[in-house]
């Protein structure tokens, strides 16, 4: 069965690789590889990160449909594991960072599903929902 594989080269730590490490054990791989040859899967995920660098909160786009969801088990244990990271970057210190994702095949040379990978990449942007903090 097919793998997928998360590497990164020596330099200093990419911050979207160390996100995708927090998705892996949430793909589901043999999902992804069953789907029609050229078929794309497109999402995004947030991150609210404050001052300190720890990971407030957690968000997906709007999008995370059907397909995506065979694909990627979004649940409260992916969302604790990604609060677990620590970003130590100051860059990214009181900000809200937001990473598309792309899903397809190494093999895959063209997009099948276009029409839904068009209203994928529409509807990019996480959905926030700004809690109010009484205190």
């Amino acid at each position: 069965m097919p793998s997928i594989v998360i590497a990164s080269s020596k330099q200093k730590a990419d911050i979207r690789v160390t996100i995708l490490k927090r998705l892996d054990k949430y793909i589901r791989s043999e999902a992804l590889f069953s789907k029609s040859k050229n078929n794309a899967f497109l999402f995004s995920v947030g991150l609210s990160v404050d001052s300190l660098g720890n990971v407030d909160d957690v968000f997906f786009s709007e999008n995370v449909s059907k397909n995506k969801t065979e694909i990627i088990m979004v649940n409260e244990n992916l969302i604790r594991d990604i609060k677990k990271m620590h970003i130590d970057d100051f860059v990214y210190k009181n900000r809200i960072l937001i990473f598309p994702i792309l899903f397809k095949r190494p093999e895959d040379d063209k997009i099948s599903n276009l029409s839904e990978f068009l209203n994928s990449f529409s509807s990019l942007w996480p959905v926030i929902k700004k809690s109010l903090n009484v205190g």
